[in-house]
């Protein structure tokens, strides 16, 4: 934590909820040594809204997303011999469709239940622990990039004779999208290919879904 945010600024401060992506154990360990706030994890997805908060915050549960807001209904499939399963979950505020590539809402579903992609384990008490992925998304700083979608756009590139995306993880952002690739026969120059493919990717893709 910084030095110039000490605990007193903080007194008046009730609950502090990280979201998005993982939350560390060893950050929230240091926020709550040097700030006296155990930072309380939540579980939000941009489809279907915020279903789960960890309200009650404590070195023992640290990693779960607390239990369900009841307003929400979860299932898990597939558990493997640990009890972890992909999560799926429905409620209010679902998404109409996906902006880009556009698919509407419909075609995503299944029976009013969306898939994830998160791999989960429930407790005794009901508190969800998020144990990985499943799904070929890709989660930058909680926002969503399609493998696909950035493949097409690099071998659309006439450097490029395939694209391979995948995520990597990263202690800020929690994945970000790299590219690997098969240059095209007589490519050679490999900075001035990469800087050229990477402009192009800017000029089609939103920032956050160029591989870094």
């Amino acid at each position: 934590a910084s030095e110039a945010v000490t605990p007193s600024m903080l007194e008046e401060v009730r609950i502090a909820i990280s979201t998005a992506m993982k939350l560390p154990e060893e950050t929230a360990r240091d926020c709550a040594d040097s700030l006296g706030i155990e930072p309380a994890e939540a579980y939000g997805i941009i489809e279907v809204g915020l279903p789960f908060i960890n309200l009650c915050p404590s070195p023992d549960n640290r990693g779960s997303v607390g239990q369900k807001l009841n307003a929400y209904d979860l299932r898990i499939e597939g558990r493997d011999d640990n009890d972890i399963g992909e999560i799926l979950l429905g409620g209010p505020g679902m998404f109409d469709a996906y902006y880009s590539p556009w698919r509407r809402a419909e075609t995503v579903l299944e029976n009013g239940w969306f898939r994830t992609g998160d791999l989960g384990k429930l407790d005794e008490k009901g508190n969800l622990y998020i144990k990985g992925r499943c799904k070929p998304v890709i989660v930058c700083g909680g926002m969503k990039v399609f493998p696909k979608e950035v493949e097409e756009v690099l071998n659309a590139h006439p450097s490029v004779s395939e694209a391979l995306v995948c995520g990597k993880d990263h202690s800020t952002y929690g994945e970000v999208p790299v590219a690997h690739i098969v240059t095209a026969q007589g490519v050679a120059n490999a900075d001035t290919w990469k800087k050229e493919l990477q402009k192009f990717c800017y000029e089609r893709l939103s920032p956050y879904k160029v591989p870094k």
